[in-house]
């Protein structure tokens, strides 16, 4: 098992931190697992995945869809958000929070330089950040102005940040294969902890439903907003990393194994694609969900259940599991390991 977390303070010193999902909600309050469970293992359901052994068929794009340079000559990217008009990134190099309009044109500077912003979410015209130097949670308007930073510090690292409906849940990390799932309010008031849960790395949040993976429990749990629950929804996802979710399912990279998977609304747990190394940065919409790895850009149908590769050009960031793509309801954007910010058509 890799627990790539056993090792946070150093991590932190390099600001090597894994930052994971798309960092927004879904208005809906579906129960995805509220349904018939594969055995303990997690096995793989063939019916579910539409291949050999639920594994999607892999297809090519092709296409000649065009990539655009929104920003460049940027150092150490971190995490990006967007909505309809704005694309919001982190350089960790720089300690700023920048933006750049969707459409292109001049990158501005939303936060004061010298820290050390690590994952980034929106709520509504209010952009959250976790923050290395000194840990923290902060809270700036997309238009500018003063910096909230939470009341209390943070005693553990704070790895991700989720958007939710009233705030972020942030998940934190120590030196001891233990974290905490951190609730707060769009004041960033202190909420509920679900408290020492074993390597927390990824978070989705689906209505009031709270999901996140613990690598270092081999576990994708559950909660709700607004209390400190927990249950285990499955066992032996030991790599169980970066992860997003819907009405239709949760889905989560296990970059150990190299695998996509998913369960699926109404069916088991399943595989949807193979073979993919160092699978990170899930997200998804309506049609698609999208994750990167070492080469590509790659996106599962959700109806035909193939999977395809939607960009190679300019590879993204992989390297040490960065929050490295964004999605619009036309657009693909995404940070790239030579400091780009770059955009696409779905």
């Amino acid at each position: 098992m890799r627990l790539r977390s056993s090792a946070v303070a150093g991590l932190l010193g390099s600001i090597a931190i894994a930052l994971l999902a798309c960092g927004t909600f879904e208005s809906s309050d579906p129960d995805p697992l509220a349904t018939e469970e594969a055995g303990q293992d997690g096995a793989s359901r063939a019916d579910d995945g539409g291949g050999p052994d639920g594994v999607a068929p892999p297809v090519d794009a092709g296409g000649t869809k065009t990539t655009t340079t929104l920003a460049s000559g940027l150092k150490l990217l971190t995490s990006i958000a967007a909505d309809e008009t704005t694309v919001y990134f982190a350089e960790s190099a720089t300690g700023t929070i920048h933006s750049v309009p969707l459409s292109g044109g001049v990158v501005q500077h939303l936060s004061p330089g010298g820290s050390a912003p690590l994952s980034i979410a929106l709520v509504g015209n209010q952009l959250f950040w976790t923050d290395a130097n000194p840990y923290s949670v902060n809270r700036i308007s997309t238009l500018g102005g003063a910096v909230l930073t939470a009341p209390a510090s943070v005693a553990k690292a704070p790895i991700t940040l989720t958007a939710s409906p009233d705030g972020v849940v942030v998940l934190t990390q120590n030196g001891n294969a233990k974290g905490d799932v951190q609730q707060y309010t769009r004041d960033l008031a202190p909420g509920p902890v679900v408290a020492d849960v074993g390597v927390p790395f990824g978070a989705a949040i689906v209505g009031t439903d709270v999901y996140w993976s613990e690598s270092g429990a081999m576990t994708i749990a559950a909660g709700k907003l607004g209390d400190n629950s927990r249950i285990a929804l499955t066992a032996n996802e030991s790599d169980g990393e970066s992860i997003a979710a819907d009405a239709l399912g949760i889905y989560w990279a296990r970059p150990q194994t190299k695998e996509m998977r998913a369960k699926i609304a109404g069916g088991g747990f399943v595989t949807i694609a193979a073979d993919e190394d160092d699978a990170a940065s899930v997200c998804l919409d309506a049609t698609h969900v999208y994750w990167v790895n070492t080469k590509a850009i790659r996106r599962y149908d959700r109806t035909s259940k193939t999977v395809e590769t939607f960009a190679t050009d300019f590879p993204p960031v992989t390297k040490l599991e960065r929050r490295s793509v964004a999605l619009t309801s036309k657009y693909v954007v995404w940070l790239t390991d030579d400091g780009r910010v770059l955009r696409r058509d779905k």
